[in-house]
C-alpha cells in the first residue's frame, strides 16, 4: 500500500501554511497521517492551543479510519447523532472526529495514501485541500466507501 512520505508530508504543511497566511486565515495546526492512520508530520503555528494540534492529527485520522473526509462524514452521519458518539467512545477511543478539515489524499492511481488534518480556521478542509496539492496529490473531498 503507498503512503504518504515524509516529504511529501513537509511540502502539504508548508503548503497548506502558505495557503492559510495568502488567505489571511487564523494560525492553525496542521497534521499529515500515512494510510494506516499513523502520524507522518505535524505543526502547530504560533498562537494556537496545544489541543488544536491534537484535533488536526485526529482529524487525519478520522478520514483513515471512516474512509472519506471529515466534512463528507459530518454530513452522512447528520441526525444519526447517538451513533456517532457510540462509534467515537467505544469503537474510536474517542477520536473520530466528524467536522470539516480532514481530507484523504490520493495518489497518481487513485489509491489512498493518507490524510491531512486542519484545526482553528474557518476554512480548515480548503486549507488541507491545498495542502495536499502542494505535495503532488489528489484532495479527494468524499471518498465512497
Amino acid at each position: 500500500m503507498a503512503d504518504f512520505t515524509h516529504d511529501q508530508a513537509r511540502r502539504a504543511i508548508d503548503g497548506g501554511l502558505a495557503f492559510r497566511r495568502q488567505c489571511a486565515a487564523r494560525p492553525i495546526a496542521i497534521a499529515v497521517v500515512d494510510s494506516g492512520g499513523h502520524l507522518v508530520a505535524a505543526a502547530r503555528e504560533d498562537e494556537v492551543g496545544f489541543l488544536r494540534t491534537e484535533l488536526a492529527i485526529n482529524k487525519a485520522w478520522s478520514c483513515m479510519a471512516y474512509g472519506r473526509s471529515t466534512g463528507a462524514m459530518q454530513k452522512r452521519i447528520a441526525g444519526h447523532d447517538h451513533w456517532m458518539m457510540a462509534a467515537t467512545g467505544m469503537v474510536a477511543g474517542h477520536r473520530l472526529i466528524a467536522s470539516p478539515g480532514g481530507v484523504v489524499a490520493l495518489d497518481q492511481y487513485g489509491r489512498r495514501v493518507g490524510a491531512v488534518g486542519v484545526a482553528n480556521a474557518t476554512n480548515d478542509e480548503e486549507i488541507a485541500i491545498q495542502a495536499i496539492e502542494a505535495a503532488g496529490l489528489v484532495a479527494d473531498t468524499d471518498t465512497p466507501e
